[in-house]
């Protein structure tokens, strides 16, 4: 009788607590995960126009079980809260006081049930009881908060006195006794109080300890969890919400185990074969929970369980670049005409600076051996992304973008690939990012209209079989492949040579860029006193090169395009606040040039530092005239 109504109850219990820990799970993820604007710690999802990292892809069946009990509405959230949490009323009222039912009896005709006598009386006398045990455990709870005990053991007393309260007040052996008639008796047998009470704080501790395990898969600090150590899709999503469950079912299975073991009331030293499995079944899941989890936590995934986020410690250590706070910011010149602007990089406010090349190195090694899965993954990325891009090495920051938006699973890496990769398609980096947001196992590509954005990068890159095999999924038809690929022709990549002089002598070892025209924008003022631009401005350089010990100087694979020269200044020139460079080049650099053709010459570029010059202001003549 005992097994069949912990199996009964048990089941029943699991259902109701599974339900509604996944409540709140489902909303959580539609309000974060699924909206189009995101959260302030996630990005948003790309929209279904472009290719999405497989690893945060959404199967159909999923986002709709998730969207549809995520999107309620609340008063059907209210409605669906109190339906799933009153069958656990009923079995914990059930397991304690055998009477308590809300049926007193049934008619039946031939076999036939056609009538139920229903009435409230189990369940007035169960409110009266409680009512009536109300103010004892809140003096209780009075006098245990007026005591001077630690913190720990007055929520154990706490526990313990609830327990107890509860089974002396509801049992069948206690005051309640017989829910179907209007007696209320105190135990008068010294025996059967000891019982009763032991039992409820055997029952009260058991509950409290397993608390921890609860605690660890809350909706708000699991989902907090899995997005920290990397994107969630629907893989990731059914993994942790089976993984949750899982924890909430068993401990609601040994919670109502024990309730209905300890129901009568037991002789704890006599009986203990009855209640240690599931009293050890709930203690195990707690002490894990509050000891084993957050060192699994912290060593495997760099995951602070208090902090809610990355390991403060060791985000500091991956912060240290090579003894310092990372590189020196580059000190970069625009050229525009005869004079070249000042260009300062300034920080960008992000979790983790620029570092450098060793401090790199580490970092890179470290997401390695964990899988890139680790609460340190997202901010050591965008850190080595700032480095790369500070370093103006467009192929370093592309192969971070891709593993970025494949491994980390960030949106934004997918965006800042997927940009770079048209801007720049002669790139053999590009090419690259072009077969990997083809290849289906890293990217997906939902909507017919990304099918024909990665159909027409892989055309421009040369990879037309590919190209057609992104058509045809995107629905072209077989007729009109040919006619599509020519509207998209290959792109034939520029080299473009020069040699550059600063102050008559070659300029070893610095390094000359093209950057994007559009995005090289200066204004008036910044050109006469220099400019400060964040690291993400960078992401307008194409191609870089080091200058040779002879000053020369070869960009290769450069898209054809209208370009700016910027130069990274030598580490031994001066740099006041109104440093004037002068430029000699062969070139007209007054306004945007444009490479083109397989291969361009610029000739001889020098650099000449001249004294200070404050810009001029306007006369009051001028300003009348203006």
């Amino acid at each position: 009788m005992v097994r069949r109504k912990v199996v009964a109850y048990g089941l029943a219990c699991v259902l109701s607590a599974v339900a509604l820990w996944l409540l709140p799970l489902c909303e959580l993820t539609v309000r974060g995960l699924l909206s189009t604007s995101g959260r302030g710690d996630v990005p948003p999802l790309p929209p279904e126009t472009e290719p999405m990292p497989a690893s945060l892809w959404w199967s159909r069946s999923v986002f709709s079980f998730v969207t549809a009990m995520g999107g309620l509405n609340p008063s059907m959230v209210l409605l669906v809260l109190v339906s799933l949490a009153l069958p656990l009323g009923y079995c914990f009222l059930r397991s304690v006081n055998g009477s308590f039912r809300l049926t007193t009896g049934v008619d039946w005709d031939s076999g036939l049930l056609f009538r139920t006598y229903l009435h409230g009386w189990p369940i007035t006398k169960t409110i009266l009881v409680l009512v009536t045990a109300a103010p004892v455990l809140i003096a209780l709870y009075g006098i245990l908060a007026w005591l001077p005990l630690p913190e720990v053991l007055e929520a154990a007393l706490k526990a313990a006195a609830t327990g107890a309260l509860a089974w002396l007040s509801l049992s069948r052996n206690g005051i309640a006794g017989d829910l179907e008639d209007g007696n209320y008796l105190f135990p008068s047998d010294r025996g059967v109080r000891r019982n009763l009470l032991s039992s409820g704080a055997l029952f009260g501790l058991a509950v409290w300890i397993s608390l921890p395990a609860f605690q660890a898969v809350a909706p708000v600090e699991w989902l907090a969890f899995w997005t920290a150590i990397g994107g969630v899709g629907s893989h990731t999503w059914t993994l942790l919400a089976a993984l949750g469950a899982l924890v909430v079912g068993a401990g609601a299975f040994g919670i109502v185990w024990l309730a209905v073991v300890l129901g009568p009331g037991l002789h704890l030293r006599c009986d203990m074969r009855r209640w240690a499995p599931p009293a050890a079944m709930l203690a195990l899941m707690g002490g894990s929970a509050a000891l084993v989890w957050p060192a699994v936590a912290l060593g495997r995934f760099d995951y602070s369980v208090p902090a809610d986020g990355p390991a403060p410690a060791r985000l500091a250590s991956l912060a240290q670049s090579d003894g310092a706070t990372g590189p020196p910011a580059p000190r970069l010149l625009l050229v525009a005409g005869e004079t070249a602007t000042r260009v300062r990089i300034g920080g960008d406010g992000g979790p983790l600076p620029a570092q450098g090349a060793e401090a790199a190195r580490r970092t890179e090694a470290l997401l390695v051996r964990r899988g890139y899965r680790s609460a340190l993954a997202a901010p050591a990325m965008w850190g080595l992304h700032r480095a790369a891009q500070v370093a103006m090495d467009a192929p370093e920051a592309m192969r971070l973008e891709l593993l970025g938006a494949t491994r980390v699973g960030d949106a934004t890496f997918s965006a800042m690939l997927m940009d770079r990769a048209r801007r720049w398609p002669a790139s053999a980096a590009a090419r690259r990012a072009a077969l990997a947001l083809a290849d289906e196992s890293q990217f997906k590509c939902v909507d017919p209209r990304a099918s024909l954005m990665v159909g027409d990068l892989l055309a421009r890159v040369g990879l037309t079989a590919r190209a057609r095999v992104l058509y045809t999924r995107a629905g072209v038809p077989a007729s009109r492949l040919s006619e599509r690929l020519e509207r998209v022709p290959a792109v034939t990549p520029s080299r473009v040579e020069g040699t550059l002089m600063v102050d008559g002598r070659p300029a070893a070892g610095t390094s000359v860029a093209l950057t994007d025209a559009r995005s090289a924008w200066l204004s008036r003022q910044e050109r006469a006193v220099g400019a400060e631009r964040p690291a993400g401005w960078l992401r307008g350089v194409a191609a870089t090169a080091r200058v040779s010990t002879q000053g020369r100087f070869v960009l290769d694979d450069v898209t054809p395009g209208e370009y700016r020269l910027l130069i990274q200044r030598p580490p031994h020139a001066a740099d006041g606040d109104g440093q004037v460079w002068r430029v000699t080049a062969a070139w007209d650099l007054r306004e945007p040039f444009y490479v083109a053709g397989r291969r361009a010459d610029m000739g001889a570029i020098g650099l000449e530092a001249a004294s200070p010059r404050l810009p001029r202001e306007p006369s009051g003549q001028a300003l009348r005239r203006r």
